[in-house]
């Protein structure tokens, strides 16, 4: 049987992959990875871009009455953009930040997965010298399980 947690994840990834202009979004996303710990910045070929990683992170488990559970849980989304001039754009950069941030306030409950999904933070990196940059997005999910079935 599949866990919670990973039917969160998997369900995640298939609906990052629909970012795109036609569907209503600012970009396009050319490839969407699911990452324990994500890639160096250089690690994809130009072909991936934009890229979004899904890395998954810790969780903590509440446990109630009848063998019932509540679980926070933390990931982060590595929105990577690389650009064909001498560098990103912060016009780019925030349309595709905003594109993610209505990704995941979309897909809040994971297909009736998790009671909530939100994203926490934003922190962004800029490599102008290989004309990259990646907007990080901290998320927070909780989910609700019984406790044999997590």
């Amino acid at each position: 049987m599949t866990s919670k947690r990973e039917s969160i994840f998997a369900y995640l990834a298939t609906q990052a992959a629909g970012i795109t202009v036609a569907g209503g979004y600012n970009t396009t996303v050319a490839k969407v990875e699911r990452w324990i710990t994500a890639p160096e910045l250089d690690d994809n070929v130009p072909a991936d871009f934009p890229l979004i990683i899904i890395e998954e992170g810790t969780e903590v488990v509440e446990y109630e009455p009848s063998g019932m559970a509540m679980t926070d849980m933390t990931f982060t989304i590595h929105a990577h953009l690389k650009g064909s001039a001498a560098s990103v754009t912060p016009t780019t950069l925030n349309a595709f930040i905003e594109d993610v941030k209505i990704f995941v306030e979309t897909y809040n409950t994971a297909n009736g997965n998790a009671v909530d999904i939100t994203v926490e933070s934003v922190s962004v990196t800029h490599a102008p010298e290989i004309s990259y940059a990646v907007a990080t997005l901290n998320c927070a999910a909780q989910y609700h399980h019984a406790v044999s079935t997590p």
